[in-house]
């Protein structure tokens, strides 16, 4: 992807604001080079004693636009959930040496020159974060998010749900090969009889599928029904697992890409299962407490308490962008090695077919591959990323020596002109580092 990239401005506390945008200010905290951008309450959402229909947010509404913008921010206020504890060590700091980016131009999709700054505000970022050999060379909020705001993570709890299984298998207690239905026996007479845990990482089970996004946000709708996201017009809440065990298969597992939450779901099951261990406490246990993170995380449970693996985590900038980090340096971070190196170097550099294949990236990525809930770009930097719903993003870039983490809440759940142009940012901006 080609990109425009004007020398970088020096060392500064604060990203310069672009012209046309009066309705925003910016401050940095603590002069440590944090920008806050104000937004004018122009939905007045969730204000008022009481709140007033319309202003209300809840369960029927939480989803959509604008409504979105103040609930991906406060889903604890909407849905159960519980608790991934950071542990009671000290935080891991990150050194600071901020660098304006707001004003470096790469070409969009469309062909026309693009800003990051634009690039962050036409895609309604919450949060944007930039770490450059594991410093923090640019933090961004916008929409009242803050520092110790707690954001939807949403798919990016893939590559953490795949971490935790990464480091069962590690140890011995997961065996990638083994069919799935050997540690959930429940799986049986599903989608998920013959498949292996393998192909379960790489989504390759034969799930029920049909092509075009508004044909897959069918299959959604019943995952977010069982977790409790949306509400069931049955009245008759199945849970996670009970959806799991009514899919059936569809063609042979191993031949095709095919994106399901129903695969995190699962190995979410797995973890538990092998482990013995409630999800949220497995994710603390050997991940998060062990991060050096500044805040307590979260998931959200179904009507029955499972987590939602698939797209429930829930946790501020800084800390995903620790746990980005910790992948950059292969599993390796604050003094501890947390995820085996030759996990990340397995999905990194040991994919083959069919697991080669790069799924729904495939055009933008062509020599790009899916593994172990990871995508990998195979650009000229070896970047390899996770995305999800309405614009969340975390890129990592080996070469740059960069890790960026991207929450949003755009309008749709998937906009592919908007992703696009993310990531031609994002290759913007480690093209740009590794010249500074």
């Amino acid at each position: 992807m080609k990109s425009a990239v004007p020398p970088l401005i020096g060392l500064l506390l604060c990203t310069m604001l672009m012209s046309g945008c009066s309705r925003y200010y910016a401050h940095a905290q603590s002069n440590l080079g944090i920008s806050v951008y104000e937004e004018e309450n122009v939905t007045g959402l969730m204000t008022g004693f009481p709140v007033s229909p319309k202003k209300r947010v809840d369960l029927d509404s939480w989803m959509q636009s604008p409504q979105n913008r103040w609930a991906f921010q406060h889903v604890s206020e909407l849905l159960p959930t519980a608790q991934v504890s950071r542990g009671s060590g000290p935080v891991a700091r990150l050194r600071r040496q901020p660098i304006v980016l707001s004003v470096l131009t790469f070409e969009a999709a469309d062909g026309s020159p693009m800003t990051v700054y634009d690039m962050l505000r036409g895609s309604y970022t919450d949060g944007f974060i930039v770490l450059r050999k594991g410093k923090i060379i640019s933090e961004q909020y916008f929409n009242g998010m803050r520092p110790d705001t707690k954001h939807l993570a949403a798919s990016l709890s893939e590559p953490l749900i795949g971490s935790v299984a990464g480091i069962a298998v590690m140890r011995g207690r997961l065996n990638p090969g083994t069919p799935v239905v050997e540690y959930i026996p429940e799986l049986r007479a599903s989608a998920f009889e013959d498949a292996t845990v393998q192909q379960v990482l790489d989504m390759q089970v034969a799930l029920p599928h049909t092509e075009g996004f508004s044909a897959f946000q069918g299959q959604w709708r019943k995952h977010l029904h069982a977790a409790g996201w949306q509400k069931d017009k049955s009245g008759k809440p199945g849970g996670n697992y009970a959806l799991l065990k009514s899919l059936p298969k569809s063609g042979a597992h191993g031949e095709a890409f095919r994106y399901a939450p129903a695969n995190t779901n699962a190995l979410g099951w797995i973890v538990e299962r092998t482990t013995n261990t409630h999800l949220p406490d497995a994710i603390s246990r050997d991940i998060w407490s062990k991060l050096g993170a500044e805040h307590d995380a979260y998931i959200t449970l179904d009507h029955y308490g499972t987590a939602f693996a698939a797209a429930g985590f829930c946790a501020t900038l800084r800390d995903l962008a620790r746990f980005g980090q910790m992948h950059l340096q292969d599993g390796f971070f604050y003094d501890r090695q947390i995820v085996p190196a030759e996990w990340i170097a397995g999905f990194r550099f040991g994919v083959d077919a069919p697991a080669g294949q790069s799924g729904r990236w495939a055009t933008v990525f062509p020599g790009g591959s899916y593994r172990s809930h990871w995508y990998v770009t195979g650009n000229q930097h070896d970047a390899y990323f996770s995305t999800g719903m309405y614009g969340q993003h975390l890129w990592i870039d080996p070469k740059a020596k960069v890790v960026i983490v991207k929450l949003s809440s755009a309008p749709q759940p998937f906009d592919e002109k908007m992703a696009l142009n993310t990531f031609r940012g994002f290759e913007a901006i480690a093209d740009a580092l590794m010249k500074h």
